[in-house]
């Protein structure tokens, strides 16, 4: 039942990933900056989530597509913040995303090419560092805004978001062996839980896609 309850779950991930990637395509002139960067977003968790599956059905095990993920996640962020978000140039961002990308790089390159570390092993902490070189972010882009109490685009709430799904998806990566090699009913309920996140995570950005096209259609309704 549990485990049913987890696909249907991860279903439901898939086709507000899917929804959101083309209605962006769809209004993509309409979209605003950051929704176009969103929308860029969507399509790279697309292709992961496809590749996922399909080594999956191929391995038995998807596992290498974790650190694969979180360099593409990261690299993502790396660009929206430094190109998009910060106005100006910042030293600290780009050393913490340089050293976060390193220590995923190291990861993969220990766990997959150098070693074949088998599932019972497997202990990855390259979400946790993908997870917390974007909160830092975040922090310092809302330090930024309120320290210059600059007016607060779509950007702030979409940073306050990001900021809470990431720390969350932190407590669900820490004990990821654990997660994985139990057989317990209660690593379902951590499983279940991250793919609502995810799902959560999916709707809230495919809102910032979306938006601006309700929005300009209303004012035009409304004018």
């Amino acid at each position: 039942m549990l485990n049913e309850l987890w696909k249907y779950v991860g279903e439901i991930y898939i086709v507000v990933l899917i929804l959101g990637f083309l209605f962006g395509l769809i209004f993509y002139k309409r979209l605003s900056v950051t929704g176009r960067y969103l929308l860029v977003y969507f399509g790279l968790m697309l292709v992961c989530q496809f590749a996922s599956d399909y080594i999956g059905a191929i391995l038995k095990n998807n596992h290498i597509m974790l650190p694969i993920y979180c360099m593409i996640e990261l690299g993502f962020f790396i660009a929206l913040f430094n190109i998009h978000f910060f106005k100006n140039f910042r030293a600290l961002p780009l050393v913490t995303g340089a050293f976060a990308m390193a220590y995923i790089v190291g990861e993969f390159f220990y766990n997959f090419i150098l070693h074949q570390v088998t599932i019972k092993d497997f202990q990855p902490y390259c979400k946790i560092a993908d997870n917390f070189c974007i909160i830092i972010y975040c922090l310092l882009y809302l330090y930024e805004k309120m320290k210059y109490n600059r007016a607060r685009t779509e950007k702030f709430p979409l940073t306050i978001g990001l900021l809470i799904n990431f720390t969350l998806s932190s407590i669900f990566f820490l004990p990821f062996n654990f997660l994985v090699n139990q057989e317990m009913a209660l690593t379902f309920y951590f499983w279940i839980g991250n793919a609502m996140l995810l799902v959560l995570y999916a709707g809230f950005l495919g809102f910032f896609i979306v938006s601006p096209v309700f929005e300009r259609k209303f004012s035009r309704v409304t004018s």
